[in-house]
């Protein structure tokens, strides 16, 4: 047999195989919907892991701002030259900070509760029962002046006696050239009283009047003789001060010096007043008297 070399004509394709076909190409494009969709959800879970990575950096920034916040700023200044700041610092810095309010609470409410305490047993109130009223005590008295209007302005008073301005220390030669006239004021007083004295009947205040004259009288006679004694013992300075100049060893004025120096004075004046005689009389008796009281009682002769 011969082979058919003819040439034929193509078949038309069937529907079959167009169906086929069709079928083929629909499954193709459906993967490459499939692998496009699953690239899509893998792009969009990088982008939720880096969100979420920000919100985490976004959220510890706050974080640390928070706790920067609570930090005085002189432990910020210390961390700051010690280094930079890092977590555990900061960490480390907060628990200080916090640390140190708690023990700031805790001495305020010591305090608080022994105020309480103290202004309670201030006066040791005490009670025999529970149901017992308290009893106060009288130790604080209540005073009897009230201070209606409180004085803001203290007056700063100076007491001229004890003050520099015045004059420094106290010169008793100078006061009594200053103040020498008040002998004459007081003698006058004298001579008022006394007339007064002799015009009155005899009284508890004539009485009074009297022994007011008598002060009186004292105190002048008592600053004569201050004055005699001082007079006395400036003549003495101003003789051995000449003889200090002369070339003589100085000598120490004594009281003893004084007293016989003030005796030779008086002997001076009471001879020039021809009273000597009278004054060295009196003198004896008083003397004498003296010495009887230490001589013993003569005995009778009834005892003998």
């Amino acid at each position: 047999m011969k082979p058919d070399t003819k040439k034929r004509r193509p078949l038309p394709p069937s529907d079959d195989e167009d169906e086929y076909d069709n079928n083929y190409d629909g499954d193709d494009n459906e993967d490459e919907e499939e692998m496009y969709e699953d690239n899509k959800y893998e792009g969009s879970d990088y982008e939720d892991e880096g969100d979420e990575e920000e919100e985490d950096e976004e959220e510890e920034e706050e974080l640390i701002k928070q706790q920067l916040s609570n930090v005085s700023f002189s432990t910020l200044l210390k961390y700051k030259k010690n280094g930079p700041t890092n977590k555990l610092n900061l960490n480390t810095m907060t628990q200080k900070q916090s640390q140190e309010q708690q023990q700031q609470q805790h001495k305020l409410q010591k305090s608080t509760k022994e105020e309480e305490t103290n202004s309670k047993n201030k006066y040791n109130i005490k009670r025999e029962k529970s149901d017992a009223p308290v009893e106060m005590t009288a130790m604080k008295p209540v005073s009897r002046f009230r201070q209606v209007v409180v004085n803001k302005t203290k007056l700063n008073v100076r007491d001229p006696r004890f003050d520099s301005l015045s004059g420094g220390k106290y010169d008793e030669d100078l006061y009594r050239k200053r103040y020498g006239f008040l002998d004459d004021v007081i003698k006058r007083d004298i001579e008022k009283m006394e007339t007064t004295w002799k015009q009155m009947e005899e009284c508890r205040e004539r009485d009074q009047l009297f022994k007011k004259i008598q002060s009186k009288k004292s105190q002048l006679k008592s600053q004569q003789l201050k004055d005699q004694k001082r007079d006395s013992k400036n003549k003495l300075m101003a003789n051995e001060i000449e003889s200090v100049k002369k070339g003589k060893t100085p000598y120490h004025i004594t009281n003893k010096a004084v007293k016989q120096f003030e005796l030779q004075e008086k002997f001076k004046q009471l001879k020039s007043s021809n009273k000597l005689d009278k004054f060295m009389e009196t003198k004896r008796k008083r003397i004498s008297s003296k010495e009887k009281t230490f001589l013993p009682k003569r005995r009778s002769f009834d005892q003998d």
